[in-house]
């Protein structure tokens, strides 16, 4: 037991002096000033090491960074037993390393290493811009300090960017010194919009940053035009005037500036003063009607640009008025299209009404309306529609054309048989004058021809019994005027005395006056004038008898006032007396009243053959006459 005792203890004495570290010297190392260094920084060591055997013993320390490893110090030193020894080493990191760094030292069989640290070519800066908003033709400060980020100055160089959707539009190089730069530009001719300023920077030990959008820059070129016409509408040839006045987005003065303005294919050019402009355009002769655009364009030396329409309305000036219509003979019935068209000055139509008058031959107006110009309009000519030259006026706002057609003549009847009544209608546009020429074969197979008078207006219609020039019978009648016959026509002559009388006396008339339907028999018109003679020998004897009587009676009343006059002049004339009158007064005046009514009524009777004006002014007279003398007295 005591033996497997002494094994088990040896055992354990064999295991603790195995792993118990066999050291000789001893390597102690203080900690690092920092824990991130840039390239080109300086990187101290100190430290102290100490040996258990005096002796000469090999130093070395080196600076590790990922897989790469740079041996920074390497020395002999002679120590004694148990002293202290510093150590003390300083370098400049070179700009091959970089990452996670360490940093070893050996002594003798001894090793040490340092906590962990970085090198970094990362930079660190602070930037300005000044303004952050500009007008194309600004000029903008973009200064800034870039330096290592423990704060130590760095020289080096620089690329300035601005950039806009992944486009760079201007770069330019930038010199840094002692941590400062400045830019300074001015900007023309990139677009519109917010811009990114990205710098790229490189020191001398290789440290570099890219600071992306280090500045955000807004970055203006539109002008803003304000413009008027002197007018709203103008005439050709008239003369056109234009003020403006152009605005930045941002700032107020516009140094030097120009605008463009086309109207049609022509461009006028002035210039901006004092942000504004003026400018006057004369208008030709022959320009077209209604809106045109008038463009205005405002550009500067650095890209600025502003644009502005204005819309300028020519009014039409009517220049020429067509009617449209196509001959100038026309048939009754016949369509006449009318074709109205304006143009105006430049040779162009003008969508309007004209106002259409149609005078007929007769100098009647038949026709009178507003139609639309550049459509057909139709007029049907009536059939019986009067022939010879008409007259038709076109009147637009200004223009008036007046010309002529001719409407052809058309002599022409439609006759028919109801019964035994011959029907003659007018289907012409004049009276129809020619007689009509009937051959009439009766059952014998003999023909008579007779003539009947006509001299129908247009529209009319003769209606000719038969049986006035032909005896009773069948008959085949033929109209030679018109080519047309009727068979089978009785003829039977069915008036009564008095019809047959009157039927003489409208013969006769009609002879007289030249009715339609009259033959050529001369006794119903010598009747005629005999009756007519008559009549003016009875009116010469009414006339003759009315006038002596007419003269009688005013004989009779010129008598008649010689005598009131006299008897008025031989009556004393009695003074006038005021105030109420007396019973007397009142009792005379009634007598002389009714004797002056019954006098009156006397005279009435001696003149009751003349005529009722002539009585009325007599007894007017009378009473004037009875008046003057009731108030002499």
């Amino acid at each position: 037991m005591k033996k497997e005792m002494s094994a088990i203890v040896l055992v354990f004495a064999v295991f603790f002096l195995l792993i118990l570290p066999f050291s000789l010297a001893e390597i102690n190392l203080n900690p690092l000033a920092k824990t991130i260094y840039n390239k080109g920084d300086s990187l101290k060591i100190n430290g102290y090491v100490r040996s258990a055997d005096s002796g000469n013993y090999p130093l070395t320390v080196y600076l590790t960074c990922d897989t790469n490893q740079l041996q920074i110090l390497t020395k002999n030193m002679n120590v004694l037993k148990d002293k202290d020894y510093p150590i003390s080493a300083e370098v400049t990191i070179p700009f091959s390393m970089s990452g996670d760094c360490q940093v070893a030292v050996n002594f003798g069989q001894e090793q040490a290493n340092s906590e962990l640290f970085k090198i970094t070519k990362a930079l660190k800066g602070t930037f300005t811009l000044v303004p952050l908003s500009v007008q194309l033709g600004d000029e903008i400060s973009f200064t800034g300090t870039v330096t290592k980020l423990n704060g130590d100055n760095v020289n080096g160089v620089g690329t300035l960017y601005i950039e806009k959707d992944d486009k760079n539009y201007y770069t330019s190089n930038l010199e840094i010194k002692n941590s400062k730069f400045e830019f300074k530009s001015r900007l023309e001719s990139i677009p519109e919009g917010s811009y990114h300023i990205n710098l790229a920077v490189n020191d001398l030990f290789g440290n570099e940053e890219f600071f992306w959008n280090a500045a955000t820059l807004n970055v203006y070129q539109k002008f803003k035009i304000n413009a008027l016409l002197d007018k709203q509408q103008y005439n050709p040839e008239e003369s056109l005037k234009l003020r403006g006045t152009v605005e930045r987005t941002i700032g107020t003065k516009i140094e030097k500036a120009e605008a463009k303005i086309t109207l049609d294919e022509n461009e006028y050019i002035t210039e901006i003063v004092n942000n504004k402009f003026e400018l006057e355009i004369p208008l030709s002769s022959g320009m077209k009607s209604f809106y045109h655009d008038l463009a205005i364009t405002v550009t500067d030396e650095f890209g600025n640009m502003g644009e502005k329409t204005l819309r300028v309305y020519i009014i039409p000036k009517e220049v020429k008025l067509e009617s449209g219509v196509s001959k100038d003979l026309f048939s009754p019935k016949e369509i006449i299209t009318f074709s109205p068209k304006i143009y105006d000055q430049a040779a162009d139509t003008i969508q309007d009404t004209v106002l259409l008058t149609l005078i007929d031959s007769k100098n009647s107006k038949v026709f009178e309306k507003q139609i639309p110009t550049n459509e057909d309009f139709s007029f049907k000519l009536n059939q019986f529609a009067s022939p010879g030259t008409w007259q038709y006026t076109l009147k637009s706002k200004t223009l008036a054309q007046k010309d002529s057609f001719n409407v052809d003549t058309v002599e022409d009847i439609q006759v028919s048989l109801q019964g035994q009544i011959l029907k003659v209608r007018n289907i012409g546009n004049i009276n129809y004058d020619p007689r009509l020429e009937i051959t009439a074969t009766d059952s014998k197979n003999i023909p008579t021809t007779f003539y009947v008078t006509t001299g129908i207006k247009p529209n009319q219609e003769l209606l000719y019994p038969l049986y006035k020039g032909l005896k009773p019978d069948t008959y085949e009648i033929y109209i030679n005027n018109k080519g047309e016959k009727f068979e089978n026509i009785n003829v039977a002559d069915t008036r009564d005395l008095p019809g047959k009388v009157t039927d003489f006396f409208k013969q006769a008339t009609g002879a007289v006056v030249g009715a339609p339907g009259t033959s050529n028999d001369y006794k119903p018109l010598a009747f005629t004038l005999l009756v007519l003679g008559a009549l003016l020998l009875s009116l010469f004897f009414v006339t003759f008898r009315r006038k002596a009587r007419y003269e009688i009676s005013r004989d009779r009343e010129r008598r008649l006032g010689q005598q009131r006059l006299q008897q008025i002049q031989s009556t004393p004339e009695s003074k006038p007396r005021f105030g109420k009158a007396t019973q007397d007064d009142v009792r005379d005046f009634r007598q002389r009243m009714v004797k002056n009514i019954q006098e009156e009524q006397g005279i009435k009777k001696q003149n009751i053959e003349s005529d009722s004006d002539n009585r009325t002014v007599r007894s007017s007279i009378e009473r004037k006459i009875i008046y003057d003398k009731y108030k002499r007295e």
